[in-house]
């Protein structure tokens, strides 16, 4: 999966999970910016992992941009 296919699933993840505010998403993009939270980070995850049977790893690190989504699917 590259990135633009990444990029394409979230999209269509945020859009499933209400938010109509996203515009142009880039790899920089703030997740606050177009109104995502924790629990909506979670469940961009849950539906990765169920729709590509791959398991996104735990980070310490925060996630704050679609960016730092990206680098977590592989």
């Amino acid at each position: 999966m590259n990135n633009n296919d990444k990029m394409d699933f979230l999209k269509a993840t945020i859009k499933k999970l209400g938010h109509t505010n996203i515009g142009s998403i880039s790899a920089a993009t703030k997740l606050a910016a177009i109104g995502l939270d924790s629990l909506d980070i979670v469940e961009l995850q849950m539906e990765y992992e169920d729709t590509f049977k791959k398991e996104i790893p735990e980070t310490a690190d925060p996630i704050i941009t679609v960016g730092d989504i990206l680098k977590l699917m592989k």
